[in-house]
């Protein structure tokens, strides 16, 4: 009897895993080029209506285009070998904020305020890898990955 319990709370626990890990991948799918930058997302529409899906391309594979906040920011290019551009969208005020670069242990490598619309992020003098840039802004962030060759 203790040994069907026990299969029967195994298969529970079994299927129970399997499907979140199906639910969780359903609502996006990312495509991403050979240096790891995302290329394309398509979100997938859960409406049993309506079957569609919707597909973001970027426009240029070597940057990041997100919004954080109220403000979009293009970062590139990526993959760098030195020079990293943060241009934030025209026609915003410019808001408060801190950018920092982290390595992949979290380790800060380096800090410093948003003070402008273009702000370049000298990454020379760090070996190559893969790295975070970080940006916050009041009480919103976002990340990106950033290979430098």
């Amino acid at each position: 009897m203790k040994s069907n319990l026990s299969f029967f709370v195994f298969l529970v626990l079994l299927f129970a895993g399997n499907m979140s890990s199906v639910f969780a991948q359903l609502p996006r799918r990312y495509d991403y080029d050979e240096a790891g930058n995302r290329v394309l997302r398509v979100v997938i529409e859960m409406s049993p209506k309506s079957g569609k899906q919707a597909t973001d391309t970027l426009a240029h594979p070597a940057s990041y285009e997100e919004q954080v906040g109220t403000v979009k920011f293009t970062v590139f290019p990526n993959p760098t070998s030195g020079i990293v551009t943060l241009q934030m969208q025209e026609d915003t005020a410019l808001p408060a904020g801190n950018i920092m670069v982290c390595n992949m242990t979290g380790q800060v490598l380096l800090q410093q305020s948003l003070t402008e619309a273009r702000t370049t992020l000298d990454l020379a003098h760090l070996p190559p890898g893969t790295y975070l840039l970080k940006l916050f802004i009041n009480n919103t962030s976002e990340v990106w990955k950033i290979i430098k060759n």
